[in-house]
């Protein structure tokens, strides 16, 4: 799809003219249009969810609290033990699970309980319930995405700690089980910049919860036999340094009839007056 449209693009200047142009651009983004997702509430839906996304975290109870109480957007529900886990994962339907793999740690990082050791023992009862609770998550549902969180530690050698508990958490990703991670420094309400930190917490997880959303929209339409229809329209802007593809019309079709769907024409109206549009040619329907 995406080579297509670049040859389209191409294909709408002359051939000296295009290398001059080419040498400019540095960034290609694709995007649907705002209005055509808003126009339907169907299409709409595809993009974004009405209602607040459902974290499940796995962690020590008062960092629970803490995320509930300073991250309000999500609907945060909370288990301190593998069990509570495992029967709220069975009740409900989480958007994702957020695994602290130390599971049972004493104290959280930053309030001290680690300045004992120079190192986390990696063979620790706790490290050994986290995977064991990732373990029996994917055995049992493993179409609930479960991500890792790696929070900071603590100590003189934080930094080193830090990266021994970022290499124990992605060779758990990799071996299964675990989708991702996420970093989180947000681990107190005060001292320097922790709404700063609370603010990177959220934009990951937005990013995160939305990118979930859509996987399981598209999965929704596959078992429809749907697809999400549109046609394209390129632009280049006043700066010459971005080429944007934009996705219009958007429609579901089925399966059967967008593979058979003629080329159509570009929309009749004519174009904004904006130097940052070109004019097209009729572009084919991708799906």
């Amino acid at each position: 799809f995406v080579k297509t449209e670049i040859f389209a693009f191409c294909e709408l200047f002359e051939t000296d003219r295009l290398e001059v142009v080419l040498e400019k651009v540095d960034r290609i983004r694709f995007g649907a249009d705002r209005e055509a997702r808003s126009a339907d509430p169907e299409i709409s839906s595809l993009f974004d969810s009405p209602d607040e996304p459902q974290i499940l975290l796995v962690a020590d109870r008062s960092l629970g609290e803490l995320y509930r109480h300073h991250l309000p957007r999500f609907a945060w529900k909370l288990a301190s033990t593998a069990e509570d886990a495992l029967e709220i994962i069975a009740t409900s339907e989480p958007r994702l699970v957020l695994l602290d793999i130390w599971l049972g740690r004493p104290e959280l990082p930053g309030t001290g309980g680690w300045g004992a050791f120079d190192h986390v023992p990696p063979a620790s009862s706790s490290l050994d319930r986290g995977q064991e609770l990732l373990r029996r998550i994917h055995t049992r549902t493993p179409e609930t995405p479960v991500y890792l969180l790696s929070l900071p530690a603590d100590g003189p050698d934080r930094q080193e700690a830090s990266s021994v508990e970022e290499e124990l958490v992605m060779a758990c990703v990799r071996g299964g089980g675990a989708r991702g991670l996420v970093k989180s420094r947000f681990v107190q309400d005060e001292g320097d910049d922790w709404t700063g930190r609370r603010d990177d917490l959220v934009e990951q997880l937005t990013l995160l919860c939305r990118l979930l959303y859509r996987e399981a929209a598209a999965e929704r339409l596959g078992r429809e036999r749907k697809v999400l229809a549109f046609d394209t329209m390129p632009g280049l802007d006043a700066s010459g340094r971005e080429i944007s593809v934009t996705l219009r019309h958007l429609h579901l079709a089925r399966c059967s009839t967008a593979l058979r769907a003629p080329a159509r024409p570009c929309w009749p109206a004519p174009w904004p007056a904006s130097p940052t549009w070109l004019s097209c040619r009729p572009w084919r329907p991708a799906s």
